[in-house]
């Protein structure tokens, strides 16, 4: 039963698509790993969205539904078992298993699903929405509602927040933004209530942030401008609370891209550095608020190159230096056509027992990416 809001989309494309804005997107993850116990596993990953869209007048609106059918013997894994046991991180229970099995988990959800107002310089928007604060490229200490994982596959795949949010535009750079969203002890959501203003100042960009994250009281600033022939990045937030006490983190960043003649096309050079205060000796992951580390300090190093029109080479480089460990993450993108992309994505590891990235395992992946 539950496929059948994706038949009826389907059906129906060729007639609403002339008053509703109807795309969508299959995604296919084959990939390759072990789990901790150093046991080999290959799975793969269908995903098909379905995106629905309109304007009308001073409204509009997106409505966005996955299925999602992941088989292979990363689902016979306990730690996966424990990790697809719990609730999904939003307020709103919008996602559910269609079947579950030894080696098949199939389930579909709302990944986005919003109503907005929009008249002179207000913009109001009600229901589960992208909010990406920042400027950093790999680390962004002032997204407070969802951070992205560095070590991610797919960076673009921002889980969401159910909230209202409300943004007034006082010129073409400047703004104030409020948003709000309400707590769930049983899907492990804190209640958030944050602001921030931003504008910008000749070439440089300037934000400031400041809410409550649960318990924390929390105030960050974000700059981003250019810095000779590159761009500079620099992100602070301070909590003076919360059940770990008080706490700074910090990114700091730099990309260049050099042209020369034996690199015509321009090679993208980044670097970051990431400080947190609130790194935990327990695990190494990303928080549904805040982004955490086990270690304090971390670097981060970026490198870009189209190859050819079609075909782009990058690499991620993440390192624990303190720790002597490293995180490697090579990828090739292939745009095959104007709709579909293949990519070859490989993370690597060089860890102790008890580095940054000891946790990670080896991972190849074959990415293949449909838009329609």
């Amino acid at each position: 039963m539950a496929a059948i809001p994706v038949l009826i989309l389907l059906l129906l494309y060729p007639v609403v698509a002339d008053a509703v804005e109807v795309s969508g997107r299959y995604t296919n993850l084959f990939f390759h790993t072990e789990n901790l116990a150093n046991q080999k596993q290959t799975s793969d990953l269908n995903r098909l969205r379905l995106r629905a869209q309109e304007r009308l007048d001073h409204f509009s609106w997106e409505f966005v539904y996955d299925h999602s059918l992941l088989y292979g013997g990363v689902v016979r894994d306990a730690q996966y078992q424990a990790a697809s046991s719990l609730p999904y991180p939003t307020y709103l229970d919008l996602t559910a298993y269609i079947y579950r099995g030894r080696s098949l988990d199939w389930r579909h959800l709302l990944y986005r699903g919003w109503v907005q107002y929009e008249q002179d310089q207000l913009l109001l928007t009600l229901g589960r929405q992208r909010v990406a604060w920042g400027s950093g490229r790999i680390w962004n200490p002032t997204d407070r509602f969802n951070p992205i994982n560095p070590t991610a596959v797919e960076k673009d795949q921002k889980i969401g927040v159910d909230a209202l949010n409300t943004a007034w535009r006082y010129d073409d750079f400047g703004s104030f933004q409020m948003i709000a969203t309400p707590g769930s002890s049983e899907h492990n959501v804190t209640r958030k209530v944050a602001g921030r203003w931003q504008d910008t100042f000749g070439e440089l960009d300037v934000a400031v942030m400041g809410g409550l994250f649960g318990s924390e009281q929390v105030l960050g600033v974000d700059f981003a401008g250019n810095i000779g022939d590159g761009g500079g990045r620099l992100e602070v937030v301070r909590s003076t609370s919360g059940p770990d006490g008080a706490y700074t983190q910090l990114m700091v960043g730099y990309d260049y891209t050099l042209f020369h003649a034996w690199l015509p096309k321009g090679l993208y050079l980044g670097v970051e550095y990431f400080y947190n205060g609130a790194s935990s000796q327990q695990t190494s992951l990303v928080l549904q608020d805040r982004l955490q580390s086990l270690s304090r300090s971390l670097w981060g190093g970026m490198l870009g190159y189209d190859l050819t029109a079609l075909l782009r080479f990058d690499f991620l480089l993440l390192a624990d230096v303190t720790r002597h460990s490293f995180f490697y993450a090579p990828s090739v993108i292939w745009s095959v056509t104007d709709s579909v992309d293949l990519a070859a994505i490989v993370q690597l590891t060089r860890d102790g027992q008890s580095g940054e990235f000891a946790s990670q395992r080896p991972l190849y992946v074959m990415q293949l990416d449909w838009y329609f």
